[in-house]
């Protein structure tokens, strides 16, 4: 009787999944208010599961006891307690590696600032001993250990002599000997004296 019942519960469903099918290819209206006719009963039925669910949810909650509530809020608060600690750490890595990074940096830059400055100052030794040990000519050595009148009297005696001196004897004579002939010669003492200016 059963397996009868079955057959023919059967037989109908699928006579009438056939004639649906030719409502469907038969008529547009009908597809597209039997589509929207199921969309709304299987929205009405994810509801209707939603609110089930969280009434279980509430329930079983409910069903706890005030002990089973303090463990669950002591897990979570030790989640949180455990969670911030890494994340400051993890900040606190980023910012040792970026000062790290940047004491590297200025160690570099301090470096090689001292280096050009050792080469620097290095340089100017060399200089200031190339200066030192600058050979004096006899001649400019002659002319500094000259008394100032004998200086007076051949400065006036190349002055006398200009005309026939060229341009560039004139400019080695006052670069080299510091006697500038296109001037009057002034010696460096205030007054010469008298026995020196008679021989003048």
């Amino acid at each position: 009787m059963g397996n009868i019942l079955k057959k023919k519960s059967v037989r109908y469903d699928k006579q009438y999944n056939n004639k649906i099918k030719a409502r469907h290819a038969q008529s547009k209206i009908f597809d597209r208010e039997y589509k929207k006719k199921r969309a709304s009963i299987k929205a009405n039925y994810c509801q209707k599961l939603k609110q089930q669910e969280e009434l279980d949810k509430s329930i079983s909650l409910s069903s706890l006891k005030p002990i089973d509530l303090r463990t669950e809020e002591g897990k979570k608060r030790r989640h949180q307690n455990t969670t911030r600690p890494k994340h400051e750490n993890e900040n606190l890595r980023d910012t040792i590696r970026k000062r790290e990074l940047e004491n590297r940096r200025l160690q570099s830059l301090s470096i090689s600032y001292s280096n050009s400055l050792s080469s620097y100052e290095e340089e100017n030794n060399r200089k200031e001993k190339e200066n030192d040990h600058e050979i004096i000519s006899p001649s400019k050595l002659l002319i500094d250990s000259m008394s100032p009148g004998a200086k007076k009297r051949a400065s006036l005696r190349l002055m006398d002599k200009k005309s026939e001196l060229s341009r560039g004897i004139i400019t080695n004579v006052r670069q080299k000997l510091g006697i500038n002939l296109s001037n009057q010669y002034f010696p460096p003492s205030s007054q010469a004296p008298q026995h020196q200016q008679l021989f003048i």
